[in-house]
């Protein structure tokens, strides 16, 4: 050999050595980071047994519902609850066989099923819920394959493909008509195998067919592609002389992930990477030796040799993370980790969280992250994979392992230390000892403190019940012999036990230091104690169960300050005294005024901690298994337990208020987060890393730097919430209101029976719901789509309108009944939690409208007051009538007989006006019937006035003629027909009312037409302009458009619009040259009108510089008969009108903005909808 060769040999061989030790350096390294996420698997039941629970495939439909394809039927799963549909002979609105091989979810969201047992395939409808079947028709080539059914797809063109046992089927959707593919051995473009066992579309549209049977010892199968030019396949099969060739032709799994590996899975250690531009392949064999690097999955100790020859890659997917997910029969599971490279193996064991199954048939993952996971064979199950995203950290200290004594207490010092307080279980028990420690936040360094040297040990020989901090950086340790009192450095501890006449009681609960610096210090069996620090001052607040202004009980233990300086003081009695009731009480230290708030006795003897939420709310526990939230406005008490809500049925301990407003609350096994605003709980155990605690109290604390601490058995948490959530996914939850129900019956689109306006699409794509009067029962189908912990999942609901608040009283998925809801129009809103307390707020909301019954609608109100304006105005005619005839009687009369007959018509007509006046009362039907009686009066009133006057004066005339007095006759005669043209006036006016009522109780009957908003708002400005010149010739006022040109037409009834815009500009020129007429210097009146095109709709603004609209009056401008302009020169219906025909007419709405002094501006909002498109 020569020496440059010998020396390339020696530089290629020192490479190769460095480059495995390096390697194998870096795969350990890289293997302890990746094991560092915990996979566990959680078996999820499905209903029924093990038929049922054998599922063949799963699917995410686009509502959010997880499928679950089983062999004993069809599976929908909400989160919560099941539905399960099942194959029915004489039904053909049901599945084909309940045996299902392979779920598929095509791009419309019409979900697909084969059928190992009873072979074709079922289409299920999710928007109609009806199911369509396809079966083999024997002697029709251009139906379904016969026999089984395996796999199936969609390919880019839209048609269904559908592998089985007898080759390939092309479902044409617009024919309803299938066309085969099968093996042709004298045709190499056709399928390489009949046993079709897999079907896959690649990012480019190609569709892939895997084929060969696993469990036939033959080498039949391969790998084909699919040329829609040729309509023929191209065959990839083994070939021994080829390495680049696929190792096997039993091909079932395929699967592009996002890099564009194109993975192929075989029997046979058959992972490869396929080349599709080279058309080769890679193998990723499995090595003994090197276990964790790629391939497929093989079980620890396997030799291939001797392995299952049926043993296949039986399917592949890449998660959220960019993980390879490989699953194999017979082999277990391989995850792969591409960005550290490293392969995690699971196979079958005997703990909890491991697989029962080492035949792995299919694994998905849901939009929620959650990753499930399916096996067959003995110890078949659907599994969910529980992964630990994040670990609450724990500071592990074995000198606190101590099973004779609980923590007490927890603080952090000014210097970042941390101190616990630990003591025996009883304070009664024999010679106690208790122990201070202080662990050295750095360096997690524990020693303990020496209290009082009286002990030969560093322990307190008495009970320490509490440990608390002033802002002087004293520490306080409550014990039964009295406060004792050290700086922070943990010396110069000095006994200290206030003045009072029983100094030998406990001094065990924590104190306060309140905002004025007076300490309060808990007086065991007596009440409380304000202690002055500077001068060491006391003040005793003594319980006296007879006084006014006492403290409600003798033993306190919780107190908390509020920001505005008052106290709330909680206690009662541990061992559940009756004598001694839990209390709580408010106490103003500038009045020293103790305000009781708990009336009623609680079922546990003891508030033990306490705290305030943002909203001012007091939560507090009673150191057992009760958390209490009460509203001191309202005085509202509400309990909350592990039956009513997701606390856990475990002790609590302490409660913390954290930075961001949310309650942590510590048990004897779990740490609880609670968001006061939802009343929800978020909880975290062992799979988070929380340690359990004893039978402690006041082991939480918040500390100065925002840090939470709680005190464990062996050690304490101590943690920031947004630094371990800070990587965790906090995405929201996703709620869909998924059904609707009619009193006891389902509604759905294009059922028979129903009416078709109830619900035209599903309820999940309906924003409105329109209900007859008689339809006013009803409830709603809701779900939270979250289905890691579904159980810690939060619903709640409200219908605005209807209910008072959020409600959570969901059962099995459906809302109670809202029962005889009254015509009006809600909106029913739907917000969730994830277990992570993660609120979609934002939620979703869908309008209910009721409709009043038909005699309750405007227009049946509009009619009674037309009928009622017709009863008065027959009625008044006919009295006319009589009056006149009664008249001309009298004429004829002697003038006594006319007197009398005067007296008798004057009689009638003050009956007519009673029977006027109980009619107008009759009139409150509806206000605008009471408006048309009150405006319609006056001009009566001066009918029948001068009518009268007429009479008199033809009495007088009838006197001068008798005279032959001629000229008194004709100035009388002028005189009558003054009156005459008065009397005509007012009823001119009186008929300018009806007319204008009339006119007002249209609401847009005319058609809607294309209309150009800008040319229909200048036509009417100036129509309104020079209507006005033309009355007054002195009228001028500036006029300034700002028109939008994208405006364009609006489908709008265009007279009834074009009534409103002069409506409005009339009232605007009418405003301005009011105040010009004031004379004020400078004034230049102006009337602007402008339109502009937004996200919403269209807006039309009239507005003027007048003098505006009193604030006082603005709320009732558009009541009819109300206006701002004296009498006679307006009826007070333009605005009303208006109104109606923008709300009513084109489903608009109509406000004003007015500011005195100013002017006012008018804007009318049209929407776009399906009718009412803007077009250029």
């Amino acid at each position: 050999m020569s020496e440059k060769k010998y020396i390339t040999k020696r530089v290629l061989l020192f490479f190769s050595v460095f480059f495995i030790l390096t390697f194998s350096l870096a795969q350990n390294g890289v293997e302890e980071n990746i094991r560092e996420f915990d996979l566990g698997f959680e078996v999820f039941e499905l209903p029924g047994g093990i038929i049922e629970n054998s599922v063949q495939g799963m699917v995410q439909d686009s509502l959010g519902y997880m499928w679950f394809a089983s062999q004993g039927g069809l599976h929908r799963f909400d989160g919560r609850n099941f539905t399960t549909y099942h194959s029915d002979p004489i039904n053909q609105n049901s599945l084909n066989s309940d045996y299902i091989e392979d779920i598929y979810l095509d791009s419309k969201g019409i979900i697909w099923t084969t059928h190992w047992s009873g072979g074709g395939i079922t289409a299920y409808y999710p928007d109609t819920g009806t199911f369509v079947r396809y079966k083999n028709i024997p002697g029709d080539p251009e139906s379904i394959i016969p026999e089984e059914t395996g796999s199936i797809i969609e390919d880019a063109s839209g048609d269904i493909w559908v592998g089985g046992r007898q080759g390939l089927s092309r479902l044409n959707r617009e024919t309803g008509k299938f066309r085969r593919y099968t093996h042709d051995p004298m045709d190499s473009g056709s399928l390489s195998d009949n046993e079709v066992r897999g079907l896959y579309v690649d990012t480019e549209g190609t569709l892939w067919v895997a084929t060969g049977m696993p469990w036939t010892p033959d080498e039949n199968g391969g790998l084909n592609r699919y040329d829609p030019a040729t309509d023929s396949f191209e065959r990839f099969m083994h070939d021994p002389a080829d390495t680049t060739s696929i190792s096997n032709n039993k091909v079932r799994a395929m699967f592009e992930d996002s890099r564009g590996n194109f993975w192929i899975g075989t029997a046979g250690d058959g992972l490869h990477l396929f080349d599709k531009e080279k058309k080769s392949f890679t193998q990723y064999a499995y090595d003994p030796d090197f276990p964790d690097k790629l391939s497929m999955p093989f079980l620890e100790g396997t030799d291939i040799s001797s392995s299952s020859p049926w043993s296949h890659i039986t399917s592949m997917f890449e998660d959220q993370s960019g993980r390879l997910w490989i699953s194999a029969a017979y082999s277990g599971l391989n995850v792969y980790d591409p960005k550290s490279g490293v392969v995690r193996h699971f196979e079958a064991g005997e703990d909890e969280s491991s697989l029962k199954s080492n035949f792995v048939w299919q694994t998905y993952q849901s939009d929620d992250g959650t990753i499930w996971v399916t096996t067959s064979g003995e110890g078949n199950a659907v599994y969910r994979i529980i992964e630990n995203e994040f670990r609450f950290p724990f500071t592990e200290l074995e000198q606190l392992r101590d099973s004779t004594k609980v923590m007490r207490g927890m603080i952090q010092d000014t210097q970042g230390d941390f101190w616990i307080v630990q003591s025996p279980h009883s304070p009664f028990l024999p010679s106690p000892e208790s122990n201070l420690w202080k662990i050295d936040s750095k360096s997690k360094n524990i020693k303990r403190v020496t209290i009082t040297n009286a002990s030969p040990s560093a322990s307190l020989p008495a009970f320490i019940g509490s440990i608390s901090m002033d802002s002087d950086d004293n520490i306080w340790v409550g014990t039964t012999e009295g406060y004792y009192i050290g700086n922070i450095r943990g010396n110069n501890f000095r006994k200290f036990r206030p003045a009072t006449e029983d100094p030998d009681n406990f001094w065990v609960a924590p104190i306060l230091q309140s905002s004025t610096g007076a300490i309060w210090i808990p007086y065991w069996e007596h009440g409380l104690i304000r202690f002055d620090p500077t001068t060491e001052a006391i003040e005793i607040f003594e319980y006296d169960p007879t006084g006014e202004n006492s403290i409600s009980g003798p033993i306190v233990w919780a107190l908390h300050e509020n920001a505005d300086g008052t106290i709330w003081i909680g206690g009662g009695d541990p061992s559940g005294s009756a004598e001694n009731p839990p209390f709580l009480d408010r106490f103003d230290p500038r009045t020293n005024t103790f305000e009781p708030f708990i009336t009623t006795t609680l079922p546990s003897g003891i508030i033990s901690d306490l705290v305030t939420d943002d909203l001012g709310n007091v939560w507090f526990i009673d150191w057992n298994f009760s958390l209490y939230k009460l509203n001191p406005t309202t005085r509202d008490l509400k309990r909350f337990t592990s039956g009513n809500s997701l606390l856990p049925a475990s002790r609590l301990q302490s409660i913390v208020k954290n930075t961001d407003g949310n309650i942590w609350i510590a048990t004897g096994r779990e740490l609880v987060e609670l968001n006061p605003e939802h009343e929800t709980f978020s909880v975290y155990g062992g799979e988070h890393g929380i340690t359990p605690g004893d039978f402690g109290s006041d082991t939480g604390v918040l500390s100065e730097e925002g840090d939470l601490l709680f005190a464990r058995y062996e050690g304490f948490h101590a943690f920031n919430k947004n630094e371990i959530f800070s990587e965790v996914d906090s995405s929201t939850p996703d709620i869909r209101i998924t059904g609707f129900r009619l009193l006891d019956d389902i509604v759905s689109t294009g059922v028979a029976g129903q009416r078709e306006s109830v619900l035209e699409e599903p309820i999940w794509k309906t924003d409105q719901i329109s209900l007859e009067s008689n339809e006013n029962t009803f409830s709603f189908s809701v779900a939270c789509f979250d289905f890691y912990k579904p159980e810690l999942t939060t619903l709640q609901f409200m219908l605005e309108g209807y209910d008072r608040g959020w409600r959570s009283d969901v059962r099995n998925g459906e809302t109670p009944l809202y029962v005889n809801v009254s015509p009006g129009t809600y909106t029913f809103r739907l917000r969730g939690a994830n277990e992570l307390g993660v609120w979609n707020s934002e939620g979703i909301e869908m309008d209910v409208i009721i409709h009043p019954p038909w005699w309750k609608t405007w227009w049946a109100y509009f009619s009674y007051g037309l009928l009622l304006i017709a009863g008065v105005f027959g009625t008044h005619k006919f009295q006319r009538r009589r009056v006149l005839l009664q008249e001309r009687e009298r004429t004829q009369q002697k003038e006594l007989e006319q007197a009398r007959e005067i007296e008798k018509a004057y009689n009638s007509l003050k009956a007519t006006q009673q029977q006027l006046i109980q009619s107008e009362k009759m009139a409150s039907l509806g206000e605008l019937t009471a408006g048309i009686a009150h405006e319609i009066q006056n001009p009566l009133n001066f009918v029948n006035n001068f009518s009268e006057v007429n009479s008199e004066l033809i009495k007088e005339m009838k006197d001068e003629l008798d005279k032959g007095n001629l000229k008194e006759v004709k100035e009388i005669a002028d005189d009558i027909d003054k009156n005459e043209k008065k009397i005509i006036h007012h009823g001119k006016r009186a008929d300018s009312i009806v007319k204008g009522m009339l006119q007002h109780s249209r609401s847009g009957d005319g058609n809607k037409e294309p209309t150009e908003l800008n040319a229909l708002a200048d036509e009417y400005l100036r129509l309104a302009y020079h209507g006005l010149r033309a009355k007054d010739k002195s009228f001028n006022a500036a006029m300034e458009t700002d028109f939008d040109p994208n405006v364009g037409k609006l489908s709008v009834v265009p007279q009834e619009l074009g009534r409103v815009i002069l409506n409005l500009l009339t009232n605007a020129f009418y405003a301005v040259d009011q105040k010009k007429k004031e004379g004020i210097p400078e004034y230049e009146p102006t009337v602007k009108i402008g339109t502009k095109k937004t996200k919403k709709g269209i807006e039309i603004t009239v507005s003027d510089n007048g003098n505006g609209i009193p604030e006082s009056v603005r709320e009732k401008i558009f009541q009819p008969f109300f206006t701002t302009k004296p009498t006679g020169e307006g009826t007070g219906l333009g605005l009303s009108m208006s109104y109606d025909i923008i709300t009513k007419g084109h489903g608009g709405d109509l406000k004003v903005q007015s500011e005195n002094g100013k002017g006012t501006s008018f804007t009318i909002h049209l929407p776009l909808d399906r009718e009412n498109n803007v077009s250029k």
